[in-house]
């Protein structure tokens, strides 16, 4: 079981989605258990050997959209404080696909390495 802590990043994503109640409710419960194994709705997108950094796949239960047309939720692991970080939530359409629009999943993966890097420099820090 972890620990989990919201970020100002996921904080204003929550605002700016306009992400209704029972989806938050659905998050809260879901991190709060989450035995994080690779599957298709989940998997890490980076690891490193104090943190992962996962894309999850979340429903959009307020508009009954399902886990392929709801939210991409970014959170990381660090393993010596046993907590489980949410840091960002995007609607999937609002982060492109492969083949769906290149520019918007470049992005994306630029701010997973921005996110990487910047873990990287914080933990190296406090170990």
């Amino acid at each position: 079981m972890w620990q989990v802590e919201t970020t100002s990043i996921y904080k204003k994503c929550v605002k700016k989605q306009g992400i209704d109640k029972r989806t938050l409710e659905f998050i809260n419960s879901w991190a709060k258990t989450a035995e994080l194994q690779p599957t298709d709705a989940s998997k890490p997108v980076r690891k490193h050997e104090l943190f992962q950094i996962w894309k999850v796949r979340i429903p959009n239960i307020g508009s009954n959209k399902g886990k392929r047309g709801g939210y991409r939720l970014t959170c990381f692991l660090v393993f010596s404080q046993q907590t489980l970080y949410l840091e960002s939530i995007d609607s999937r359409k609002s982060l492109g696909g492969k083949h769906e629009n290149p520019k918007l999943q470049q992005n994306y993966e630029e701010y997973l390495d921005s996110l990487y890097n910047q873990l990287c420099k914080e933990l190296s820090e406090l170990s």
